[in-house]
């Protein structure tokens, strides 16, 4: 395991067709806290006494008031922050994968909606408008949301014929939660749930792994890899030798060889390594 921007760098620079994985200390300099860190929201239990059984699918359904009501205690604090630079060095390093006809997918864990927001407003990717309600509502090209976004919601009954988003609420009201128009069951927040696998339908899990099976280079950035998707892509990689340049305070991938490792937190390290990464291409 080799720790140095340097290598990093030149590693991506011969790269043609990066991951980017990303985690929640990626949006920490926005002001957003972590879920497992030392001040995280799992750990300091500040949305939930015991997560594992009251962020499920199956509390949900039985307290669908008290599930929303939190909610926004999240969400109200996302709307207050905005992207921090490790969001437009990720951005810029997208664009200047564009030029080159580099592939680079990037897969966040984050829940937040800020990759997304910046990639719709520099209008990087083609991103038609949808009115809410249709096919494609809520999903953005150029980033995959594998644990969804806090801006949008559907319906809580998985057999109900809507499946499609909506955008959530700006503003929680007490008397009533937000209601599915076809079958008038209570709405949820599209994130995943701790009860609840991943699927193609909502959080594009299919195609990701198929990405993994293509990729030449995964650069992870921020997160602690504690999640099952994330896990079989860093496997994925390993299986097939390709190398892997983590951005972590320090490695939460297993013993690999071809690892590099640049420590320190996101928002010190990202931006020099997109930094170098654009100057060497150019």
């Amino acid at each position: 395991m080799v720790n140095s921007m340097e290598k990093a760098i030149q590693r991506a620079v011969s790269a043609k067709n990066i991951i980017l994985l990303a985690g929640a200390g990626i949006s920490v300099a926005s002001g957003l806290p972590t879920y497992r860190g030392k001040d995280g929201l799992w750990t300091r239990k500040t949305l939930h006494k015991n997560p594992q059984l009251t962020a499920t699918k199956a509390y949900f359904d039985m307290n669908p008031y008290e599930c929303w009501k939190r909610s926004y205690i999240f969400y109200n604090k996302m709307l207050e922050s905005k992207p921090n630079i490790c969001h437009y060095s990720i951005l810029a390093m997208q664009k200047a994968a564009l030029s080159k006809n580099v592939e680079l997918n990037l897969v966040t864990q984050n829940i937040d909606g800020y990759h997304a927001d910046l990639i719709k407003e520099t209008k990087l990717f083609a991103n038609p408008e949808v009115s809410e309600g249709m096919p494609m509502y809520g999903y953005t090209n150029g980033v995959y949301e594998i644990h969804g976004n806090l801006h949008y919601m559907r319906c809580s009954v998985d057999f109900c014929s809507n499946r499609y988003l909506y955008r959530v609420p700006p503003v929680y009201n007490e008397y009533e939660s937000p209601k599915c128009k076809k079958c008038g069951s209570p709405m949820r927040r599209n994130t995943l749930m701790f009860d609840e696998a991943y699927n193609e339908l909502y959080y594009k899990s299919q195609t990701v792994l198929k990405k993994a099976n293509d990729h030449d280079l995964l650069v992870i950035a921020g997160t602690e890899l504690k999640t099952a998707l994330p896990k079989r892509i860093v496997y994925a990689t390993m299986d097939r030798n390709v190398d892997v340049v983590e951005f972590n305070l320090r490695s939460w991938v297993p013993d690999y060889p071809n690892q590099m490792i640049v420590e320190g937190p996101c928002e010190m390290t990202m931006p020099k390594f997109v930094e170098g990464y654009l100057k060497a291409i150019s």
